[in-house]
């Protein structure tokens, strides 16, 4: 029994506590998920790694779990690049390779194991991948993102199938198991590159972890093949490891960060831009128009009777509309022009370019006739309009209050007002169903 793997086995146990850590509800509980089973295939590589070398059985099956583990850690990171809830696509490659690989090591792992089985294992990884291309494609499912994944395993099946038949006998025996081990890292790494669009740190860590990961098996080989003299300490080979691990740590950390800035400056309830948001832009937007000599539009929406919602149907119901009109609101904007949610039921609007005055005037009656027909929030209907305050840049003021201010004052003087005889006749509504509120 080898105790080499124990700091290892350790560190790995330390990562897996950590990703278990944060594999809670979450927007990116299935990416986590899938690592953290990839790492717990890696710690299982280790452990077996233990008995690995042992005469009899127990070394046979320890070493054909050490090199099974290591290629299904490979294809949960990879797969984990996609993860959704029910993704069978995923589970069925990840199912189907493994299964593969296993055969495979199991082949190359049993002595005087026949050529017929060589074979047939080095075959089964162009049938499998082929299969599930087709499965995929008839069950209607996204196959067209492992279509080179499929190529990937075709080509290293060829490529087995010639070692095995002894075409390349120059070269030592374990290329093959080489090439198993690398081939899922290199794909690994080339859909961690497709897949992540933000090139941060993090990125960049994880991906020369999983680039050098794939090529230690080739490189480690050909070291020793054609440099038998180097002595290179194992350890070197599990860096790629571990800088895979900080790598995937420091994307997780930079996730966090941006979701706790995002829901710094957004609201909750309807996910716009919050008060601190708009105020920012709305200061830089200033700045801009000033330097620029343009013009900026303000509008101030509260939208008309909203209370009474509140207070017939519940706080509940409140929120359920704010959100249809955030909704029906933004369905409004153009690319650039900003919608701030800045407290209860008070929105603001920021336009820039040229004609500003014009385009906030056509936006108000836009805004106006969405609310003139009932919103359906649950199984009742709410009545709700719109007042809107307009206020230009640099016309009516060439401040951020004073304008703030103009566009509020305005929004004020153009509410609805009620008499006594409107509130008097106003319907009451049946019990249970809200038709129409006072606007």
């Amino acid at each position: 029994m080898s105790w080499k793997p124990l700091p290892d086995l350790f560190a790995i146990g330390l990562l897996i506590y950590a990703f278990l850590s944060v594999s809670g509800p979450g927007a990116n509980r299935y990416l986590t998920r899938f690592w953290l089973v990839g790492w717990i295939m890696i710690e299982v590589h280790f452990l077996a790694s233990t008995l690995d070398g042992m005469e009899g059985p127990v070394g046979v099956v320890a070493s054909i779990i050490t090199l099974s583990a290591l290629t299904w850690g490979a294809l949960y990171f990879s797969c984990s690049m996609e993860a959704k809830q029910h993704d069978f696509e995923s589970r069925s490659w990840i199912w189907g390779l493994c299964i593969t690989n296993t055969l495979f090591f199991i082949t190359e792992t049993i002595p005087e194991c026949p050529l017929s089985l060589h074979l047939g294992a080095a075959a089964l990884y162009m049938v499998v991948p082929v299969a599930l291309l087709v499965r995929s494609r008839v069950l209607g499912e996204s196959g067209t993102s492992r279509r080179f994944e499929a190529i990937m395993y075709c080509a290293m099946s060829v490529f087995l199938l010639f070692t095995t038949l002894g075409s390349f006998g120059t070269i030592s025996d374990s290329i093959g198991v080489d090439a198993v081990l690398t081939v899922p890292y290199l794909n690994c790494f080339l859909r961690f590159v497709a897949t992540r669009k933000r090139r941060s740190g993090g990125f960049v860590v994880t991906a020369i972890g999983l680039l050098t990961w794939s090529l230690v098996f080739i490189v480690g080989e050909l070291t020793g093949e054609l440099l038998p003299n180097v002595q290179i300490d194992m350890e070197v080979w599990n860096l790629p490891k571990f800088l895979v691990a900080v790598g995937m740590i420091l994307l997780l950390l930079e996730t966090e960060v941006d979701r706790n800035q995002h829901l710094a400056r957004h609201d909750s309830l309807t996910d716009l831009p919050n008060r601190r948001h708009f105020l920012d832009h709305v200061a830089k937007a200033i700045e801009h128009a000033r330097g620029t000599n343009s013009h900026l539009a303000l509008l101030s929406l509260d939208l008309d009777g909203f209370k009474r919602v509140n207070d017939r149907l519940g706080h509940h119901a409140g929120d359920a509309a704010l959100q249809r009109v955030a909704v029906l609101f933004r369905s409004r904007m153009r690319p650039g022009d900003l919608l701030a949610r800045v407290g209860g039921d008070e929105f603001f609007v920021v336009l820039e370019g040229n004609l500003v005055r014009e385009r906030a005037e056509l936006l108000a009656a836009d805004l106006r006739e969405l609310l003139k027909e009932p919103l359906p929030i649950g199984e009742d209907c709410v009545k709700l309009g719109v007042s809107v305050g307009i206020a230009v840049f640099p016309e009516d003021a060439d401040a951020l209050e004073p304008l703030c201010v103009i566009a509020d004052e305005r929004m004020y003087h153009a509410k609805p007002t009620l008499t006594l005889a409107t509130l008097v006749a106003q319907p009451q509504p049946e019990h249970g169903a809200l038709t129409s509120v006072v606007a």
